[in-house]
């Protein structure tokens, strides 16, 4: 959560800002008023769409002093002919399983692939690029985005790692699971026939 972002945003109109419990403050701080705190597994309507939060592996700090004094989390957000998944920072587990039977057609999963060296501890918090694999395999999605890599050096592999892994934890399938050059776009796929 970015508060410089987070202001100007809110000088640019009125937002709706859609969080997990605990960040309200840090929101209303950086001038935001419209804000809706869902709890995993809640849900809101807004402009035509259905958001939902849903649980994750990970913690939150902002400081040494409020571990975990925010919820973590991620969003799917349903339209009329669209389902998007938005992981969030996690770590792998059966949370994907809980996630794929709520949702059992998603039309994009983000996931991310990154920031997880030294495995020993980062695997708590951080899927590597075979996990994130994993979780497509149990989510399904139509295609996969892979977010969390590349920007900035965050943990110990090298910043180009994690999608060149991916892609070969991800040879010769069906479906695209993609890692996008910095300013390249990716399409939705058309919905399946049979929706």
């Amino acid at each position: 959560m970015d508060l410089p972002t987070l202001r100007i945003l809110a000088r640019k109109g009125d937002p709706l800002c859609i969080t997990l419990p605990g960040n309200r403050s840090h929101l209303e701080k950086a001038g935001l008023p419209r804000i809706v705190e869902l709890d995993w597994w809640n849900s809101t309507q807004a402009e035509g769409a259905r958001i939902s939060a849903t649980p994750a592996l990970h913690g939150s700090a902002r400081t040494p002093f409020d571990q975990n004094k925010a919820l973590w989390g991620g969003f799917v957000i349903e339209t009329q002919d669209k389902t998007v998944f938005f992981a969030g920072d996690t770590a792998w587990g059966r949370h994907f399983d809980a996630i794929h039977n709520r949702w059992n057609t998603i039309d994009l999963a983000i996931l991310p692939i990154g920031a997880y060296e030294p495995r020993n501890f980062m695997r708590r918090v951080h899927m590597n690029p075979e996990e994130a694999v994993m979780a497509f395999d149990t989510l399904k999605p139509t295609q996969a985005m892979a977010i969390h890599f590349g920007t900035f050096q965050l943990t110990d592999e090298a910043i180009l790692e994690p999608a060149a892994r991916l892609n070969l934890a991800f040879q010769d399938r069906a479906r695209p699971f993609k890692a996008l050059e910095n300013g390249e776009t990716l399409a939705l796929s058309p919905p399946p026939a049979s929706r």
